[in-house]
């Protein structure tokens, strides 16, 4: 063919004559590149492969930096990758514009990594969403996981379940490469041999074939690299036994049966056939969850101090009402992005989810109190009312100490949540007082659950959490050793928590206490978990809260919240309301204590800035907090109109969102 033999010539010529041979080399077989590509280091990038991109598909660093910021996003929502909506696609242009971590770090990678843009796009995309959150703080790390993830060979027909996993279709973990000694785990799927890809250093050689990119970066020292994991695994070891004398012994119980009880199921032997939650009729903390008002996080009451196995419920997304462990698959992100919310939908700009004890009635409060070992809920407390147990259904007004997490939830009285309903919709008040739930779609830990115990109650976090010992789960070993420890954990009847995650909580609380504020309010002495109970004078209609923490000493109120993104929090507060909620919880405290307190939302980050946990201290202004007064009372009058008519409006109006008026108006 006359014209690809002139193309041929044409980028021959012009190319630099190092790169001629290679340029040949990758025409020989049919990739019909103009140009070589080279990293920083002088390496071969890649990138005049078929792949799934298409054919004639140019892809260059722009692409690879799109596919890598696709990557970011897809951690927070299900993408089609192959057919991005324009909003997702927006969002993906600004990643790429902010530049931030952890977008820089994995864009970097593969950038100086040789044969970098061979790789198809569904394995970019999917090797960075499912990369460990915070490894970009040590870009080394990165390094070794994309060593090990990286083990595509047909780049233009990528495997499926790599495909499933980076459209969000799949749970499934990403395969990755067992280096130790040369072998694969007998129950880790195969991989094929010779497609290591990440660069090992800046010294790194120039390849000798532009399609022989995949090199072994392992160290050439192996038998010192297998007495290093040696030693590693050892250590591991050492700190599981250690980690196991705390244990109470119990007798065996089958591991299946043990990973079906912390699902929720019920199983004979292990769950307590006489809690509430496997009473039909009867909701529990366990049972209620996504958009349920009245989720029950279950307490022992002052008479049962025994710990009880914590089930959390799924984060539920606030737009559609599916829940998800992180995304929502239609409407973007539970937790985390905001800017797709922001572009979704004018209405509601979600911009991140915070772990927000009144988010909803059910959720208002992810941390579960142990109302009987609280000091500071004796009977004897001079500013509480009780003496016994209290009985909700003939509650007071005033404040109580108490009242157990479920019994609260069960009882009389209309929370700033069920306001956020009727502010919505007036039906979905009723819909939520009667709508079935599944009881067995529910999460084994909520990172907001520990984090509030964590900080509220700091002493009593050993007695309801166990941090396990880092585990090898791509070893048989590793894999046993996981099944014996929990086993072993199940009699305790603590919820036990991954090391990483216990090490995330701990940094977190450490950032709390790193911060002069927030050491005094979490140090100072007050009432974790109080019930508030007053009469609207207005409406005559019950009120209730339960703030996190009061401090009666100097009259405050503080809240604490997580949050995916603390700069957000400064305009996503008024999406979720919190301003509204704390106009609702300062009257309820001036009605016991006859003084507006002062009312403070201590927020900490979820997500690493510059190796730390960001924490902050936000207090509404007087113009917030006046709107939030007129809001909630301007709710309780439609709520009390609702009751007295038995009229419950449930329709409501679609328009069009602010980027479909976009499109509509081009």
């Amino acid at each position: 063919n006359l014209g690809l033999i002139t193309a041929f010539f044409e980028a021959y010529l012009n190319a630099d004559y190092t790169d001629r041979g290679l340029l040949t080399k990758e025409w020989m077989k049919g990739n019909r590149v103009s140009h070589i590509t080279r990293t920083a280091s002088g390496a071969n990038a890649g990138g005049g492969n078929l792949t799934d991109r298409g054919e004639g598909f140019v892809h260059d660093l722009t692409s690879l930096a799109r596919d890598v910021a696709t990557g970011v996003l897809a951690r927070s929502m299900d993408l089609d990758i192959y057919n991005l909506h324009p909003a997702h696609a927006k969002r993906i242009e600004e990643i790429i514009a902010e530049n931030k971590p952890p977008f820089s770090v994995f864009r970097d990678k593969f950038i100086t990594m040789p044969g970098g843009l061979d790789y198809s796009r569904a394995i970019v995309v999917a090797s960075v969403k499912e990369a460990p959150i915070g490894i970009e703080v040590i870009p080394a790390h990165v390094t070794e996981y994309l060593n090990k993830v990286l083990t595509e060979t047909d780049h233009a027909n990528p495997d499926p379940e790599i495909v499933d996993i980076a459209c969000g279709r799949s749970s499934a973990p990403m395969p990755q490469r067992v280096t130790e000694e040369g072998k694969q785990d007998d129950e880790e799927k195969p991989q094929p041999s010779g497609t290591t890809a990440v660069e090992q250093g800046e010294a790194e050689t120039m390849e000798p074939d532009a399609t022989e990119h995949h090199q072994d970066t392992q160290p050439l020292d192996a038998q010192s690299q297998v007495n290093s994991v040696d030693a590693k695994y050892q250590e591991l070891r050492a700190e599981l036994h250690e980690a196991r004398k705390n244990i109470p012994s119990k007798d065996p119980v089958d591991a299946d049966k043990l990973l079906a009880a912390l699902r929720g199921e019920f199983v004979d032997g292990i769950s307590d056939p006489n809690d509430p939650k496997w009473v039909k009729g009867i909701q529990t903390r366990d049972c209620v969850y996504q958009n349920q008002p009245e989720t029950e996080k279950t307490s022992p009451d002052m008479n049962q101090p025994e710990p009880v196995v914590q089930q959390e419920p799924e984060i539920a997304c606030n737009v559609c009402g599916q829940t998800g462990w992180d995304n929502c698959p239609d409407c973007g992100a539970v937790m985390g992005d905001a800017t797709y919310q922001e572009t979704f939908d004018e209405e509601s700009q979600v911009e991140a989810k915070e772990n927000d004890p009144e988010e909803m009635e059910g959720a208002e409060h992810p941390h579960n109190e142990n109302a009987g070992s609280d000091p500071h809920r004796d009977c004897s407390d001079e500013t509480g009312e009780v003496a016994d147990p209290v009985i909700v259904e003939d509650i007071e007004p005033g404040i109580y100490y108490g009242i157990s997490n479920e019994n609260y939830h069960a009882g009389p009285g209309v929370s700033k949540s069920q306001l956020d309903d009727i502010a919505d919709t007036p039906a979905l008040y009723l819909w939520r007082k009667n709508a079935p739930v599944d009881t067995t779609k529910t999460k084994t830990l909520d990172l907001g659950t520990a984090f509030h115990c964590r900080v509220l109650e700091p002493e009593e976090f050993s007695n309801r959490f166990i941090v396990a010992p880092e585990f090898n789960r791509r070893t048989n070993a590793g894999k046993e050793e996981e099944k014996a420890f929990l086993m072993e954990c199940a009699s305790t009847g603590k919820t036990v928590i991954t090391a990483e995650e216990g090490r995330k909580i701990e940094l977190m609380y450490q950032s709390v206490m790193a911060l002069p504020l927030g050491q005094l309010l979490v140090e100072s002495a007050g009432h974790a978990e109080s019930s508030i109970y007053w009469e609207d004078p207005e409406t005559g209609i019950l009120c209730r809260c339960r703030p996190d923490k009061i401090i009666p000493e100097f009259h405050w109120i503080m809240d604490v919240k997580t949050t995916a993104d603390i700069q957000r929090f400064k305009t996503a507060y008024y999406d979720y309301r919190y301003h509204v909620q704390d106009a609702f919880y300062s009257d309820g405290y001036e009605a016991q204590f006859g003084v507006q307190p002062t009312f403070v939302f201590l927020v900490a980050s979820t997500t690493i800035e510059c190796g730390r946990y960001p924490v902050e201290i936000f207090m509404m202004g007087e113009e917030a907090k006046l709107a939030g007064q007129q809001e909630y009372h301007r709710n309780l009058r439609t709520l009390s109109d609702c009751l007295n008519t038995d009229e419950w409006p449930a329709i409501k109006t679609l328009s069009l969102p602010r980027w479909a008026k976009e499109y509509a108006n081009d």
